[in-house]
């Protein structure tokens, strides 16, 4: 709705606990205008721990990106409070999907779709505040809800990149199905059967048929078979734990 009702040239969006520093929209404003063609600026953007005082840069930002995509297939690759977007982008894009964590995530591949390049700015232009444990990021490990919405995300974004006919030898798309995997093993091992197998299907049609990235893939499914989603999630956890060591 706010997108809706600003009336500005640019739009910036901004998490609760997120910090925008000073000059941040006079060189994000002065980029775009001096790069017409780029419908989004972005810069350094630092991440905070409120406990030590440390900060580093998040994301991998401090390096200059053209595009979204293909890095974003794989991840994220900034904070919320980062981008300054043109109007026109945020009008193309559409609105924002009701979730919890990760709804940016959609959002900006969907930027990424429509081929908007990037301006960058090298000096830090926002910082994000960690409270440990506290983060909303991480509500998924204990909230079932925000849990719910970090599976459907993940499905989105493989269902996303089918749409788009993206190559399963993409680097970044190799990546997401390896993550697809991990989180169905998480979700069995959570109880959450329904998702554990949906999550296990996205990982299979995004890894293939590529040998290397695929491998564990029939085995599990036979330990899913016998087993049980869930048993079979426990039991990969405590390897994957064991491993560790």
């Amino acid at each position: 709705m706010g997108r809706q009702q600003a009336r500005g040239e640019f739009i910036q969006y901004l998490d609760s606990d997120d910090l925008l520093l000073p000059g941040k929209f006079r060189r994000q404003v002065m980029g775009l205008r001096d790069e017409p063609r780029a419908g989004i600026s972005y810069g350094l953007t630092l991440e905070r721990d409120t406990q030590t005082g440390g900060e580093r840069a998040t994301h991998g930002i401090d390096r200059p990106r053209d595009a979204l995509l293909p890095s974003l297939w794989a991840e994220r690759i900034w904070h919320t409070s980062s981008p300054l977007y043109r109007r026109s982008v945020t009008d193309a894009i559409g609105p924002w999907k009701p979730r919890r964590i990760l709804e940016d995530w959609d959002y900006d591949l969907r930027a990424g779709l429509l081929g908007v390049p990037l301006h960058y700015v090298a000096e830090p232009v926002a910082v994000v505040r960690m409270h440990g444990q506290d983060h909303a990021g991480l509500a998924w490990q204990h909230d079932p809800r925000a849990l719910a919405d970090r599976v459907q995300a993940y499905l989105d974004v493989a269902a996303l990149a089918r749409e788009a006919q993206v190559s399963q030898r993409t680097p970044e798309l190799l990546r997401l199905g390896r993550t697809l995997f991990w989180m169905a093993r998480e979700a069995g091992a959570l109880g959450l059967e329904v998702e554990a197998r949906a999550l296990f299907d996205a990982a299979c049609r995004t890894l293939g048929d590529n040998p290397a990235a695929s491998r564990g893939l029939r085995a599990y499914a036979a330990a899913a078979r016998l087993l049980g989603w869930c048993r079979a999630g426990a039991w990969s956890r405590k390897f994957d734990r064991f491993r560790k060591r």
